[in-house]
């Protein structure tokens, strides 16, 4: 199996990420779609106090605020990210907050909102699970008792049903993106190789994706400290036909103390 340095996700969400993942992050239609979902889906309230945990620049939290939503912030590592979304929601004049930290220790008060977003697999990015357990753990301290919490997972029934081992598209700037991929019965682990349109390498890393069953998941969530939840399959903002690595499709789980 390709080697996995479990600190992976600090580097990997750059410049070149942006670049690299645009027709996923970047297309404004696209998350209009996935916020229209969660809207509907937890029948959010414009008075809900809202996180959207290992939110990136904020895609999703900038969109909810243009819809009303007037407590929302954005918690993620990358400071690349950060910066970017401040940049934007200054320029729109959105009024979301964006805080660095790490998913497994937000370091806001207990019971602050009421609804945690974990979106477009930001969930499982760690091997040992009693990594990912911290995370749910510090979803749950934050979480009111009322609250919920949202997973947005890789669906690991079609991750095996589909998989292919090899992929490549042109991203911004003529960039090709090489993927390669290998699966275990945990886990889907990908060597992405990003080449200028010289051919010359400009990124090389490799990350991974911890494949949940559904046993697996609700073994967590109640180590975690949720009693209810429930799972919603074959979910995918994209249309239309096309490799768009783990964003293909997806398992939507809603938890509750």
């Amino acid at each position: 199996m390709l080697q996995v340095d479990p600190d992976w996700w600090k580097r990997l969400f750059d410049e070149y990420y942006l670049l690299t993942d645009a027709r996923s992050v970047c297309d404004e239609a696209l998350t209009r779609r996935e916020v229209d979902f969660l809207v509907a889906h937890l029948a959010l309230n414009r008075d809900e106090r809202i996180l959207d945990l290992c939110g990136g620049h904020g895609r999703h939290g900038l969109e909810l605020v243009r819809r009303g939503y007037r407590d929302v912030t954005v918690v993620d590592f990358s400071w690349v990210l950060l910066r970017y979304g401040k940049r934007r929601a200054a320029r729109d004049r959105l009024p979301v907050r964006f805080v660095r930290s790490d998913a497994r220790w937000v370091g806001c008060a207990p019971a602050r909102f009421d609804c945690i977003l974990m979106l477009a697999n930001s969930f499982g990015y760690f091997l040992d699970d009693r990594e990912n357990l911290r995370v749910l753990q510090e979803a749950r301290r934050v979480c009111r008792p009322r609250g919920r919490v949202l997973l947005d997972l890789l669906d690991r029934e079609e991750v095996v049903r589909r998989f292919r081992p090899f992929s490549c598209h042109r991203a911004a700037g003529g960039m090709a993106v090489t993927r390669e991929r290998e699966r275990n019965e945990t886990s889907v682990r990908v060597r992405e190789t990003v080449l200028a349109d010289n051919g010359k390498v400009v990124r090389e890393g490799v990350y991974c994706e911890r494949l949940f069953t559904d046993r697996d998941l609700t073994a967590l969530l109640r180590a975690g400290g949720f009693s209810r939840f429930d799972l919603h399959r074959d979910f995918s903002g994209h249309q239309g036909a096309g490799d768009y690595g783990f964003m293909n499709s997806r398992v939507i789980v809603t938890a509750r103390p």
